[in-house]
């Protein structure tokens, strides 16, 4: 992940006060992706099915996020369904940190066409991490249970 990071940061031309807490919400999408991956593997035991549903669950949690699309746009209660994607909270963190706060005045317009979350841009990034955070245990938690009571294995 670091030599990922390494090479892609700046060519990109983010600013560099930002690297450390840009890596950390990276890791902190992937700490999802692999407890949503747990949840998936443990409940299917079959790894060209669950090969199959992760892949379309990924497209589905970018699709929902507004990762192609302003899911703001479509009709009541559509738009809801983008609370459910880790990507929502994640692009909302990465948004709000990748720009400083003096370029942001040119952007909010061009930014309203996506549906990510506004609560780190409006100044209080905590509050994705923390719906990121909650996602992760309780994934992490559900990947447990599943795996704990699945009649597939035996525990002694």
């Amino acid at each position: 992940q670091w030599a990922f990071f390494a090479v892609c940061y700046p060519m990109v031309a983010l600013p560099w006060a930002s690297l450390g807490p840009l890596f950390l919400v990276t890791m902190l999408n992937v700490e999802v992706s692999c407890a949503w991956a747990s949840v998936i593997a443990v409940s299917l035991f079959d790894q060209s099915k669950a090969t199959t549903v992760a892949i379309i669950f990924m497209c589905f949690v970018m699709c929902a996020a507004g990762y192609f699309v302003d899911l703001m746009q479509l009709p009541s209660p559509l738009p809801v369904v983008r609370f459910s994607s880790y990507w929502y909270y994640s692009m909302g963190l990465w948004v709000a940190l990748a720009i400083p706060q003096e370029d942001r005045a040119g952007l909010s317009a061009a930014l309203r066409r996506y549906s990510f979350s506004r609560w780190s841009w409006e100044g209080q990034p905590w509050l994705d991490a923390i719906v990121l955070l909650t996602m992760a245990i309780s994934l992490r938690l559900v990947a447990y249970l599943i795996l704990r009571h699945s009649k597939q294995l035996k525990f002694s």
